[in-house]
């Protein structure tokens, strides 16, 4: 029998090598994170930009986008992302290891909370259930911030459920500095585990110094990062991570929702995992009846945090999936001798959802390369000096990803939602109307160009014959200056006859092939 180390690290080693198995594969922006709405994972653009930049500019305190600071998030994914690139080099696999490595983790740390609160058996049905679960294994193979945010939440609550009174110092230090790589992830969603330790002092009476002691561990970890954001870069600070995230997103989103918050994330729940819920459901009256009041409060924090987020996004649930398989494997009314059964059960459902075809299952190996990607690839492997528009682009953002020396977006905005969405970019510059962008100087500042119809469009690209375009095939047909490069799926390129004055340097100098 193994000792209790190296049961845990066999279970993080297994964890890691299935999550990381065919995540060098998967094309980037080309998974879903909402099955059941079909939207895809536009945000690991973003992010994995974001990281090159970093590594690029040399200035690992400041996120920048395009050149221009981003301020949205905090920078702890983008430190590892970018950290795991500088390492390994240019890889799918390398820019996404930190969610490979956190989902693995949070697997590790179920698998403990089981067998350290119920049995082994337990723990092995939680790790089970989380590792089949198909957000979890979606997100857990994406260059994203939910699952590295959802593992600082569980492994900050871990330390607090194996000493509700915080009287060790490990403790203390475990939580403090879990939760705050929790808010250095994602912000106000870092305060999880926080909400959990004040709802668990009303309920079991916490001495009062023991939660100062981990806020003061806490600010000391987090609050560094955004003092210097406060003190060099003020503006900007309250404006996108203020501002446009927590009040403008987060409390007002710009698209009216069509559902409740708890029928938008419940019905999704449901059809991207149904064995999960089904499991939990059957298994919250003994969880009542026992008071696991810890696990009460981090399910009714995650549902208080996702009612007050008006924004509705499914990748948001992925703060509930691991608390839902700790209750569904540890409070499972079964008797203990049924266990193996119930875990042999769980791993041939587990198996079976690999060859399914269905919102549940695991089939990550059948993600196809979209063929817009693959134009784009074609396209910067030409090595071109030019900067590339793409207007109104079915790509995902994943042109940030290629080695083009600048990119700028191009919409069709009649009703100006941009500039209400982001009104400090369109103050500076960085957001612009077509008309004004027209008369934009060559090199200038890489600039979101928002147009009122096609025709504005038009006036653009015949403006700009040092540039090229990523355009529908339509609006090709109308260009004279620039030659025709037809793509699919109804795209064309329209490509500059002369190379631009000023040239911006190229991050990648060849394409690698899983990139």
């Amino acid at each position: 029998m193994l000792a209790r180390p190296a049961r845990i690290a066999a279970v993080f080693l297994a964890a890691l090598f299935v999550l990381a198995l065919g995540t060098n594969r998967i094309p980037f922006t080309a998974s879903y994170q909402d099955r059941i709405g079909h939207i895809r994972s536009q945000d690991e653009a973003t992010y994995g930009h974001v990281a090159i930049q970093m590594l690029q500019t040399g200035d690992w305190l400041t996120p920048r986008l395009d050149g221009r600071l981003f301020l949205m998030k905090p920078p702890l994914f983008y430190w590892l992302s970018a950290a795991s690139v500088k390492v390994f080099g240019f890889s799918r696999l390398a820019l996404r290891a930190p969610s490979v490595v956190a989902g693995a983790l949070a697997a590790t740390l179920v698998f403990a909370w089981g067998w350290r609160f119920r049995s082994g058996y337990a723990g092995l049905c939680a790790a089970v259930l989380l590792l089949s679960n198909s957000v979890w294994e979606t997100m857990s193979r994406l260059a994203c911030l939910d699952v590295l945010v959802s593992s600082c939440i569980l492994a900050a609550i871990f330390f607090l459920a194996r000493d509700t009174a915080l009287e060790g110092r490990l403790s203390i230090l475990g939580f403090g500095i879990f939760t705050a790589a929790a808010i250095l992830t994602k912000s106000a969603a870092g305060v999880i585990p926080l909400l959990v330790l004040v709802g668990l002092a009303v309920a079991k009476r916490v001495p009062a110094r023991r939660i100062v002691y981990a806020c003061a561990v806490i600010f000391a970890v987090a609050a560094p990062w955004h003092l210097y954001q406060i003190a060099v870069h003020p503006g900007w600070f309250y404006a996108e991570y203020i501002q446009a995230q927590l009040f403008g997103f987060g409390l007002h989103p710009p698209v009216e929702a069509t559902e409740s918050q708890f029928w938008f994330y419940a019905r999704r729940l449901f059809l991207t995992d149904p064995v999960l819920i089904v499991v939990f459901l059957l298994a919250t009256p003994r969880l009542i009846r026992e008071r696991g009041w810890i696990l009460l409060g981090w399910l009714l924090a995650v549902a208080g945090t996702l009612t007050a987020f008006r924004a509705q996004n499914f990748l948001y649930a992925t703060l509930l999936i691991p608390p839902l398989c700790v209750v569904a494997a540890c409070y499972l009314p079964a008797p203990g001798r049924a266990a193996p059964a119930v875990l042999a059960v769980l791993l041939f459902i587990g198996v079976g959802k690999v060859a399914a075809e269905a919102p549940w299952d695991l089939a990550f190996y059948r993600i196809p390369t979209p063929e817009t990607q693959l134009a784009l690839r074609a396209y910067a492997a030409q090595g071109r000096a030019n900067e590339l528009i793409a207007v109104q682009p079915d790509d995902e953002f994943y042109t940030l990803l290629l080695p083009i020396p600048g990119t700028r977006y191009c919409w069709i905005d009649p009703g100006h939602f941009a500039e209400r969405y982001a009104p400090h970019l369109a103050r500076l510059g960085y957001v612009m109307r077509a008309d004004r962008f027209i008369h934009l100087s060559a090199g200038a500042v890489p600039t979101t160009i928002m147009a009122d119809s096609f025709d504005q469009i038009a006036a653009v690209i015949a403006s700009k014959p040092e540039s090229d375009f990523y355009v529908p095939a339509a609006l090709a047909i109308a260009s004279t200056i620039h030659e025709i490069q037809p793509a699919p799926a109804g795209r064309a390129f329209l490509l500059a006859r002369r190379a631009p004055a000023t040239q911006r340097p190229r991050f990648l100098p060849v394409l690698p092939e899983n990139w």
